[in-house]
């Protein structure tokens, strides 16, 4: 398993890598300090994102949110993983 970390936010991925062909698939959580409204910087998206914040809302983080890397180390392709992201926990 690999983290790494930046201000504000925590990433944890496990997955795998071809050496060869260099295709990416790991799978992982993002654990951000702000909630969801709160990450979309203000406005009118915010007010509406407070409805699911509190699906997100783990411990202390502000938002927990699955996400996957696919592609190749070219061109990878970032994305919430939708599957995980609507099933309850």
């Amino acid at each position: 398993m690999g983290r790494f970390a930046v201000p504000g936010a925590t990433v944890s991925l496990r997955g795998t890598y071809g050496l060869r062909s260099e295709a990416i698939a790991f799978d992982g959580t993002l654990r951000m300090q702000a909630t969801i409204s709160e990450a979309a910087g203000g406005g009118v998206k915010s007010i509406f994102l407070k409805v699911v914040d509190p699906f997100f809302k783990d411990g202390k983080a502000g938002a927990v949110l699955p996400i996957k890397v696919r592609g190749t180390r070219k061109e990878p392709k970032f994305g919430l993983d939708v599957m995980k992201a609507l099933t309850p926990k």
